[in-house]
């Protein structure tokens, strides 16, 4: 599951259009041949969507198709290159257009890696697939872990489609919005992105944050 989820990550990361076969995103196996090389028919595997694995690599692929819709980068960008470490089988590149920029990190290695990450300008950034924030005081963030065979996407703007404070993303604000985020303050945070329930834009999620959803529930 972790070289696939990698691979499409930088599949729908990269230049061009991506392309994935029938089933791809929750696991179908690949075809079988016959004696000439020809594919055999082998019908869709829906039953994986019923296993961990297999739901856990259709959300990504779900959560990589909501980034390339939620930024233009990826249909104007350009693909600038920025490291690559053989010997850490690491790369890192950005997709660039006018002023927007998207930063990709991916590890190959069956071992985990530490990178200094360079980013085109500090302040706060978005671990778009793991749904955190940090910020960085220059453009470099150093000694970022990746884990092995994984990809991280940062952003430094939230999606064009998400409102803050809609933190179930269902196109309004409300009460529920405010009992997630309470959960995610005390531990128990039922949101895979919780980038929209940081209000005030400044990189935690905290009792400020609840505060300012309610005022503007009540003043809506």
């Amino acid at each position: 599951t972790q070289k696939s989820k990698l691979g499409s990550t930088v599949l729908f990361t990269s230049l061009g259009v991506p392309l994935i076969y029938n089933g791809q995103e929750f696991g179908q196996n690949a075809p079988h041949r016959d004696d000439f090389g020809y594919p055999i028919y082998q019908p869709l595997q829906w039953n994986n969507l019923n296993t961990d694995l297999g739901q856990e690599l259709f959300d990504h692929y779900k959560k990589l198709s909501e980034l390339r819709k939620s930024y233009n980068v990826f249909n104007n960008g350009y693909h600038d290159l920025k490291l690559t470490d053989n010997n850490k089988k690491c790369i890192v590149y950005w997709r660039s257009h006018n002023e927007d920029k998207i930063v990709i990190a991916a590890n190959f290695d069956s071992n985990p890696q530490y990178l200094d990450i360079e980013f085109p300008q500090s302040g706060l950034w978005y671990d778009f697939l793991n749904g955190s924030n940090f910020e960085i005081d220059s453009n470099f963030y150093g000694n970022w872990l990746l884990p092995p065979y994984s990809a991280f996407v940062f952003t430094s703007s939230l999606p064009n489609s998400v409102i803050l404070g809609d933190v179930n993303l269902d196109g309004f604000i409300n009460v529920l919005d405010v009992v997630l985020v309470v959960g995610c303050i005390v531990g128990s945070c039922n949101v895979d992105d919780t980038s929209s329930g940081d209000y005030n834009q400044d990189g935690l999620i905290n009792v400020l944050d609840v505060v300012m959803i309610v005022n503007f529930i009540v003043n809506q």
